[in-house]
């Protein structure tokens, strides 16, 4: 099941990415589904069943329904595209693939959220409000909001003119009304969008999905190579889903061997060791509050943090790399024990499965990042489950507040 939602700059990757689905198409083992919703006023959304036997055709011979201009933003429509596939295709393992744009966990991207009319209290937007809101994205633009959807804060298929977000908590809903009524969860959640992989977003999700298929850092519009991807699956029907998730992962990396000069990520983690995740990182973030204090710590904290593999445009870094480093450059035993704890959690083995990169860009990504702003703590972030169960944000507000230099005195 393919989930999609295309924008001024992605409806025509959209239209590429259905059609290297329908070059593959369904057979008797694995069934092909999409659902797309575009950026163009007035135009419906569609959902599409591709048939292995109609591979030559147009892709209007695989529209199946003409759904009116839905609201992305809704949790019911992710919801009902999940159960519309399922109880028309039922199946023994099913995956779902968000499509779009993402942005991991910061949700910094509404300027003047606690001013902006057009925003409610809990600073997000009023959809019966029928306007538009400006907003920074990601790569740090502005631009005239109109269709889309992003989880905020943990946001996926967040688009660059968009205004239909589904938060961190609608996403969250989505995904758990859909498990009930699939009665389990989904086998494998995969988001082609940037900044996924996120402990975050796994801990937001977890208990609905067993695994993800999410990048790091930023990927191109051209995404996953969904051919290859479900040419592999006709031939193997009887993958796993952890094999398939990793199977993704190799292929995906496969893909742009030939882009020089381009990074990506991208990695398989497992969300049933989201607890394990959450206490090792809990810990770390005991050891760090508690060391802020002492001069040395702190220059080893922030000389850590300036080191660790980062993503241009964000405040996430690789939460293996900055343990890795802060463990070389911290004195502090509690400080060093806590980051060898999380290192062993997220490899080898563990809360990530399979880790790839390509690029120097990108060469100290271990498939994990985690969100570290050096000047302010967004005021979302605070709503996530992840912020909820560990003192993570408590740390982060520490340390922005130690490492702030002072007001300047006017003179």
């Amino acid at each position: 099941m393919v989930y999609m939602v295309g924008g001024t700059y992605l409806d025509h990757s959209g239209f590429a990415d259905l059609k290297e689905m329908k070059k593959v198409g369904s057979t008797k083992d694995i069934t092909v589904v999409a659902q797309f919703s575009r950026s163009i006023k007035n135009r419906p959304t569609k959902r599409y069943y591709f048939e292995r036997t109609n591979r030559d055709g147009p892709l209007a011979n695989d529209v199946v329904e003409d759904l009116r201009d839905i609201d992305t933003s809704d949790p019911k429509a992710l919801e009902d595209f999940i159960l519309w596939a399922s109880s028309k295709f039922p199946a023994k393992h099913y995956m779902v693939i968000l499509w779009g744009h993402g942005n991991g966990a910061d949700d910094e991207n509404i300027p003047n959220a606690t001013s902006n009319p057009l925003l409610l209290n809990d600073g997000l937007p009023d959809h019966n409000v029928n306007t538009r809101v400006i907003y920074r994205s990601s790569f740090g633009k502005h631009a005239i909001a109109r269709k889309g959807i992003g989880i905020r804060p943990s946001a996926t298929a967040f688009e660059i003119d968009a205004v239909d977000f589904l938060d961190s908590r609608k996403f969250k809903k989505a995904l758990a009304s859909a498990r009930e009524a699939l009665g389990r969860e989904v086998d494998i959640l995969g988001m082609d969008s940037c900044l996924m992989s996120g402990a975050e977003v796994c801990y937001q999700v977890r208990g609905s999905a067993r695994f993800t298929v999410a990048p790091e850092g930023i990927g191109p519009a051209d995404g996953w190579p969904y051919d290859k991807i479900l040419a592999e699956l006709v031939k193997r029907p009887t993958m796993k889903p952890r094999e398939l998730a990793c199977e993704i992962v190799g292929k995906y990396l496969a893909s742009y061997s030939d882009y020089e000069d381009l990074s990506v990520t991208q990695a398989v983690c497992d969300l049933g060791k989201c607890s394990a995740l959450a206490n090792a990182v809990d810990g770390l973030a005991e050891a760090l509050a508690a060391n802020l204090s002492k001069c040395e710590a702190r220059k080893a904290i922030m000389l850590s943090r300036w080191q660790a593999q980062s993503y241009e445009g964000t405040s996430y870094v690789d939460l293996y790399d900055f343990c890795n480093l802060l463990q070389t450059n911290c004195a502090q035993k509690d400080i060093r024990f806590a980051c060898q704890k999380l290192m062993k959690t997220i490899l080898p083995k563990g809360f990530v499965l399979k880790s790839v990169y390509q690029g120097e860009a990108a060469q100290y990504s271990y498939g994990l990042s985690i969100y570290f702003p050096q000047d302010e703590v967004s005021r979302f972030y605070e709503r996530l489950d992840f912020a909820n169960d560990t003192r993570w944000v408590e740390f982060l507000k520490e340390y922005v507040s130690r490492t702030r230099r002072p007001k300047r005195s006017k003179r």
